[in-house]
């Protein structure tokens, strides 16, 4: 699926600036961390977030560590779509 034919929601383009200072081998984040960077209310990113992974922009991660090596859940980040999207999106 090619990003140029992806379309999102203004909610769905304001979730995917929570992702804006990540780098791809840690972008991995969880809804309340979304919702934090995005400053969307945490049960609209749920529903949104899942949104952009039926449309290939977000992918669903389990079993994630922090650095220290302790559990840290499960969340979403980014797809190459997703990072080409948002590479596009921060163009002027």
């Amino acid at each position: 699926m090619a990003s140029a034919t992806i379309k999102l929601t203004e909610r769905q383009k304001q979730a995917l600036k929570a992702w804006e200072d990540t780098q791809e081998e840690f972008d991995v984040l969880s809804f309340d961390q979304i919702a934090k960077l995005s400053r969307l209310p945490r049960h609209q990113v749920r529903r949104t977030v899942r949104e952009m992974a039926r449309k290939g922009v977000t992918r669903f991660v389990r079993g994630c560590w922090t650095d220290e090596g302790y559990p840290a859940g499960s969340g979403y980040g980014l797809t190459n779509v997703g990072r080409s999207v948002l590479a596009q999106d921060a163009r002027p």
